[in-house]
């Protein structure tokens, strides 16, 4: 059972993200403007993005498994 400063603290953060969502969906005037960013993000963030998209549990546990199955570990 959840305590009432953490059901304050789930609901907090659902109204600030669903604030910034309002807020920010005024700039976005189609789908190539919210999936390309309206083609001005800089290529570094766009870089870092596509990185941390790629990295997930399931590298972790597939380069465990490869290491392991190759003899390294």
């Amino acid at each position: 059972m959840l305590a009432w400063p953490d059901i304050v603290i789930i609901i907090g953060y659902f109204v600030i993200v669903l604030s910034l969502g309002a807020y920010f969906s005024r700039y976005m005037k189609s789908q190539k403007d919210f999936f390309l960013a309206g083609k001005k993000m800089p290529w570094w963030i766009a870089a870092c993005s596509l990185q941390a998209t790629d990295i997930g549990p399931e590298t972790y546990i597939g380069v465990t498994g490869i290491v392991a199955a190759s003899g390294l570990a």
